[in-house]
């Protein structure tokens, strides 16, 4: 049943939204086969092993493969790729069932499959990096989306077979907003992985080389909740802030949204680690260590202000060298006073507050 209202949704879709641009005759409205099929070799799905992917455009091809515990995009310096949209792109791909559309290489433009469109999504085995030919498994030339199946057209990379097919792989290969970065990229200076690994955080040291801004640690310490507090939510601990001999206690929804903080912290490029390894360059001007309640502490390490605007921040977790917003700046390398404050003034960090975490939350405190 479902694949003949799927057939018949792509016949809508073409009429309703591609009619106009694909009709010069009254044969060409029509799909060329309505026998709904696997658009991935059934052969390769039990023999293929992957070991990389590369997502291609007009504008290059980025390649990405598994190291170090981590998916990590090559043409972007190694900066990790979220494992669950590689995981997702390799599913729909291989999974996908559609019809053929057309085998007019004359009409491939109407559907998104020139040059100049196109995503060519290709699987690569374990060759990819070494081998002239990068030794591809399978490569699919992706055109345009259909937000009325939520699928998209597509062909085998060199056939002239045009599908229409029930999954969407322009979605995750060539998303809106991206900009100058590589798509699937994790979203966050400090990766998923670590997140999970990590658990909640239990101590962070902000250290500045500057000598007008002050230092301080950030530590969590177990406390005794009264039944009033207990029935809000919090957590039988508290986090103190010491700077030389001064602790204070931070106020609960302010440290809560802080923390969460480091699981989004938002970039907008990715650098060279050269720049920063080559003699003479410059040292960090603060250093913030996070530790958590299991696995290793990571360091990051933010610098000047970078000649293309921004600041540069090295994960030493995933050793890449990321650039952040003045805003963002901001945000990860506060005055203290900022952390700790008991009463009134803005809450910087409320925008991460209620935000999903992409790996263990804690309970938080209402």
């Amino acid at each position: 049943m479902w694949r003949a209202l799927f057939i018949a949704s792509v016949a809508l879709a073409g009429l309703v939204a591609w009619d106009a641009r694909l009709s010069s005759s009254a044969g060409e409205a029509r799909m060329e086969s309505s026998r709904v099929e696997a658009f991935f070799p059934a052969d390769l799905l039990t023999s293929m092993r992957i070991s990389g992917i590369s997502i291609g455009t007009s504008r290059g091809t980025h390649f990405y493969a598994r190291t170090d515990g981590l998916w990590r995009c090559f043409t972007a310096h190694g900066a990790p790729a979220e494992e669950a949209a590689i995981s997702d792109l390799v599913e729909r791909l291989t999974t996908a069932e559609g019809v053929v559309h057309s085998r007019d290489a004359d009409r491939a433009r109407l559907y998104g499959l020139n040059p100049e469109q196109m995503v060519t999504i290709a699987l690569h085995g374990a060759g990819m990096l070494k081998q002239e030919d990068r030794d591809v498994i399978h490569s699919v030339d992706v055109g345009l989306s259909m937000p009325q199946t939520h699928g998209c057209y597509a062909r085998t990379s060199g056939s002239d077979e045009v599908w229409a097919i029930d999954k969407d792989l322009r979605e995750l290969a060539s998303p809106p907003g991206l900009g100058s970065l590589p798509p699937l990229l994790e979203k966050s200076v400090t990766p998923a992985a670590w997140v999970r690994s990590a658990g909640d955080l239990t101590h962070i040291a902000l250290t500045h080389t500057d000598t007008f801004r002050e230092s301080y640690d950030l530590s969590r310490r177990e406390v005794e909740r009264t039944e009033e507090e207990t029935s809000l939510g919090y957590p039988p601990w508290d986090w103190t802030l010491t700077r030389g001999a001064k602790s204070d206690v931070c106020e609960p929804l302010r440290i809560w949204s802080y923390l969460r903080f480091f699981a989004f912290i938002p970039y907008r490029g990715v650098l060279d680690p050269a720049e920063f390894r080559a003699e003479g360059a410059r040292p960090p001007r603060a250093r913030l260590q996070l530790r958590g309640m299991t696995g290793a502490p990571i360091e990051l390490s933010v610098y000047s202000r970078h000649p293309a605007g921004g600041y540069p921040v090295h994960n030493s977790y995933t050793d890449v060298f990321y650039l952040i917003s003045q805003e963002i700046y901001d945000l990860l390398v506060p005055e203290p006073d900022q952390v700790i404050r008991l009463q009134g003034g803005q809450n910087p960090w409320e925008p991460w507050l209620l935000r999903d975490m992409p790996g263990q939350a804690p309970a938080m405190p209402r």
